[in-house]
């Protein structure tokens, strides 16, 4: 099913109205902004991926993924506030569209939950962040072609103030309990994740080292 395939069946499967074609360009024309190289269109299709996997007697899997849609629609990265501005761009279309407030609220809290440091409480907060975290179980290939995709997307970072920085965040993903917050990412990726963040952050503790010396 490609992309518009799929955003068409979602809108049916939430009985929303308005013009399904024009949101769906709406969206691409967000995630296809030249200076994104991983927040793409091709982020969304492997969180389908794992949205699929989940099955369809997932609870509320259905506002999941309306969430997954949105959750990275504003990307800017100077800015602090893209997962909010993304979840009130996807609560402001879904009102729009018909959706009643309690999914609204849902979708809002789903989106917020991909924060990094969000400490999520519910279901649903946990696997729509464990689906946006996937990237770090795939196999190594995969997993540094999203490391050097997050480098393009911060070009204009210096190595100086990038490489701590990223050495940082990663710390925190391993610092964790468990990277991923239910069982079925858990099982799935793991064990994998924490062997490409552990090399990702050797390699940038490295890099600093050197420039230390």
């Amino acid at each position: 099913m490609n992309l518009q395939a799929r955003w068409n069946a979602l809108c049916q499967t939430l009985h929303l109205h308005g013009d399904h074609g024009v949101t769906f360009q709406d969206l691409c024309f967000c995630y296809e902004e030249p200076h994104r190289h991983y927040h793409t269109l091709t982020h969304l299709l492997q969180g389908f991926e794992e949205i699929d996997r989940l099955g369809r007697e997932t609870p509320r899997l259905s506002l999941i993924e309306y969430a997954y849609w949105f959750h990275d629609a504003i990307y800017v990265i100077s800015n602090s506030d893209n997962e909010l501005k993304s979840a009130k761009l996807a609560c402001r279309v879904g009102k729009q569209a018909g959706l009643c407030e309690k999914d609204l609220d849902l979708i809002e809290q789903l989106i917020l939950a991909t924060i990094p440091s969000h400490e999520s409480r519910t279901k649903e907060e946990k696997l729509i962040g464990d689906i946006d975290l996937s990237i770090f179980g795939q196999n190594e290939h995969f997993f540094e072609a999203y490391e050097q995709a997050i480098r393009k997307e911060y070009l204009c970072v210096p190595d100086a103030l990038f490489n701590p920085g990223r050495a940082a965040i990663l710390q925190q993903f391993l610092a964790r309990k468990t990277i991923y917050h239910t069982p079925f990412f858990q099982q799935r990726y793991e064990e994998q994740a924490r062997i490409n963040l552990q090399r990702s952050l050797r390699r940038l503790q490295c890099t600093l080292a050197s420039t230390m010396s």
